[in-house]
């Protein structure tokens, strides 16, 4: 069954496909392009899958991105919305917030924490209407852009 996409706020990313959502026994389904499988559809998975089709559009290919996936920070198990991976390890690592929700220096924090198990380049905080790009430079982050780079641009700056 087709679901009814007006409950769900207009991101600032690439719109999904209509096909990525789906209503199934009363239950509001998105697909995960890169896990392949349907997922729950609650409002920080909205924002996620559109991240990663925002990624796909901008030329990173899918094999360098991973999504929600679990590591540990001082021996506390905690899990990463996506990152994308080069040739060294990660090159950027993504927070995502439901819509709505203020990316705050709290959520920047959050990230900063993540970033000193994974050491990523960058670290980007979205909650699909603002996006930040940090860049992080021994430990100093510091605000590089408010758009999501293509994977070009990414590589090159790095």
């Amino acid at each position: 069954m087709k679901l009814d996409l007006t409950k769900y706020p207009v991101l600032n990313f690439y719109p999904l496909p209509e096909s990525a959502v789906l209503t199934k026994n009363g239950a509001n389904y998105i697909y995960d392009i890169i896990r392949k499988k349907w997922l729950p559809l609650t409002p920080e998975e909205w924002v996620r899958q559109h991240l990663i089709f925002e990624l796909l559009q901008k030329g990173y290919p899918p094999l360098t991105i991973s999504v929600e996936k679990s590591f540990k920070v001082y021996n506390t198990e905690k899990r990463f919305d996506a990152a994308v991976f080069g040739r060294n390890g990660i090159l950027i690592l993504f927070e995502c917030k439901k819509a709505g929700d203020v990316i705050s220096d709290r959520v920047l924090q959050q990230a900063i924490r993540y970033n000193l198990a994974l050491r990523s380049s960058y670290i980007g905080l979205t909650n699909g209407f603002d996006h930040y790009i940090y860049r992080c430079n021994q430990q100093q982050y510091t605000l590089e852009s408010c758009q999501i780079p293509d994977f070009v641009t990414l590589n090159q700056t790095r």
